[in-house]
């Protein structure tokens, strides 16, 4: 009753409202949890103005956090508004419940249902009370931390509700993790309350309830063919702690049964800073689904402009019968100054090399990169980088010999070699790795293990695609290895191919961020 009268009032009060309406205090009495749960709503513009129905996107909120916590801190009024009116998305309704502290569960003891209540109670309520599109295909659940386990679990056990899951920084465990968390009593209150196990460590945590409804246990249970119902976008931030790897291991199972999805890793940590960049992305997905139409998250690495100059300075030098190029910033041959240097590893030909120093050196020109000293370095020679090139050019050119002043970017190819030779200490101050493919888990790991003194010495940005068929594997291994070992790095993993060209911008403001710190 108390929810018609607030729509009502609403009703009359913007009947004439052209803007988007921001709703809070909304609540019901739930049979299934006998209480009463409050959600927050966002209906679009023009919505007390037509008859149009729309779809709907379910937000839920983080451990901690409650109904309020999207508008407030994720500005997701202002998010959404901003797209429609761009024409970048249709509009939506947005419906964000109290989740509690219960990770959107049915607890283990039968007495406490959450996700029934969501499915059984929610759902047909915010059909009857708003003019939405009631069927899977016109609704989506995304989440943050705890909300991103049950944006994840929601949609994955009733596909016939949800067609669409969006996970951001989902608070989910390995098998392994979930057996090894340190604190008995924060596992106790957070874990073993709701899938059993109160008091127990080890493996005896993986109670058969755990089993049969966390996101590893049932993901492995079902077929690709029953996972492939829904449309999955799932997005963490490359500063993560704990959910680094249960995320990566999420992706890797998806990958290995064949489960179509999206996944991507960008800048940031878990914080609302990050999951308020995700935003855009999320409404984009959303509404690409609910349309029937080709989402497209690529538009962020875009080709830079570069005008071609007629003559860039560049020298040759002969390593082990192979040639170098090395190009100096400007046509200052008897310049006497020493130079930083980016050495540059398997650049696949001249143009690509010439294009490369084209865009560094209007650039440099332009004044928003220092100056720099570019080494192309033929592929074959990538084990003698640091044997053989560079005690040769920083005796024979004007570089300066010093670590602080190196760097290296690999462009493509195996990068196990050179990803060694960054980790010896003293070797190098920044390492860039676009496209590239690294060995196995255990290998990656070992390496990183064994480099600890590289730590605070060296930092590390890594690209990659994470579709299925690419080189995403070790490069996904490599970061999680980097982030529990505490290496400095920036990690991207992106649901199409890169073109390490368009990556320039970042990695060359990367590298002369770190050389001129």
């Amino acid at each position: 009753m108390k929810q018609r009268l607030v729509l009502m009032f609403l009703l009359a009060v913007f009947s004439v409202s052209v803007l988007a309406t921001e709703i809070e205090g909304c609540s019901f009495y739930s049979r299934v949890l006998q209480k009463e749960i409050n959600y927050s709503v966002v209906l679009p513009d023009r919505y007390f103005t037509t008859k149009q129905r729309y779809p709907v996107l379910y937000m839920l909120h983080g451990l901690g956090d409650n109904a309020s916590s999207w508008l407030e801190y994720g500005s997701v009024g202002q998010v959404s508004k901003q797209l429609v009116r761009k024409g970048e998305i249709q509009p939506m309704i947005l419906i964000m419940p109290q989740g509690f502290s219960d990770y959107y569960s049915n607890f283990y003891s039968g007495d406490y249902n959450y996700q029934t209540m969501f499915v059984t109670e929610l759902v047909p309520l915010v059909d009857s009370l708003y003019r939405t599109i009631a069927n899977a295909q016109n609704r989506a659940v995304t989440g943050y931390s705890m909300g991103g386990f049950g944006a994840l679990m929601l949609p994955i056990n009733h596909p016939d509700v949800f067609s669409v899951s969006m996970p951001l920084s989902a608070s989910i465990r390995t098998h392994e993790q979930y057996a090894t968390e340190q604190s008995q009593t924060g596992w106790d209150q957070q874990w073993g309350r709701i899938f059993g196990g109160v008091g127990l460590s080890g493996e005896a945590r993986l109670t058969d309830y755990y089993l049969k409804n966390s996101p590893f246990g049932v993901i492995a249970s079902k077929s690709a063919e029953e996972l492939s119902r829904v449309h999955f976008f799932i997005d963490n931030g490359d500063q993560e702690g704990t959910l680094c790897r249960s995320n990566e291991e999420l992706h890797q199972l998806f990958l290995d049964k064949g489960v179509d999805h999206l996944y991507r890793v960008h800048s940031g940590g878990h914080d609302f800073k990050f999951w308020r960049s995700s935003l855009p992305a999320v409404f984009r997905f959303a509404d690409a689904q609910f349309h029937q139409k080709t989402f497209n998250v690529s538009e962020t690495y875009q080709l830079p402009k570069i005008n071609k100059r007629q003559s860039i300075f560049c020298k040759s030098y002969s390593c082990l019968s192979h040639e170098l190029s090395l190009y100096y910033p400007f046509n200052d041959i008897q310049s006497q100054r020493k130079y930083a240097v980016v050495y540059i590893v398997g650049c696949p030909d001249k143009n690509t090399e010439k294009r490369i120093a084209q865009y560094y050196t209007e650039a440099y020109e332009k004044g928003t990169l220092p100056a720099m000293a570019l080494c192309f370095v033929p592929q074959v020679l990538a084990s003698n980088l640091l044997s053989d090139i560079v005690p040769m050019l920083e005796s024979q050119a004007n570089i300066r010999d010093n670590r602080r002043y190196r760097s290296v970017w690999q462009m493509g190819g195996s990068a196990d070699s050179v990803l060694a030779q960054t980790l010896v200490p003293q070797s190098f101050t920044a390492a860039v790795f676009t496209n590239c493919q690294f060995g196995d888990k255990a290998t990656l790991e070992a390496l990183v293990a064994h480099t600890e003194t590289t730590k605070n010495n060296l930092q590390l940005s890594i690209y990659s695609p994470s579709m299925a068929g690419s080189t995403y594997s070790g490069n996904g291994y490599l970061h999680v290895a980097l982030r529990e070992h505490g290496f400095k790095h920036e990690y991207r993993a992106m649901p199409f191919e890169m073109n390490s060209l368009a990556l320039m911008p970042d990695l060359f403001l990367f590298i002369s961020e770190r050389i001129h710190h």
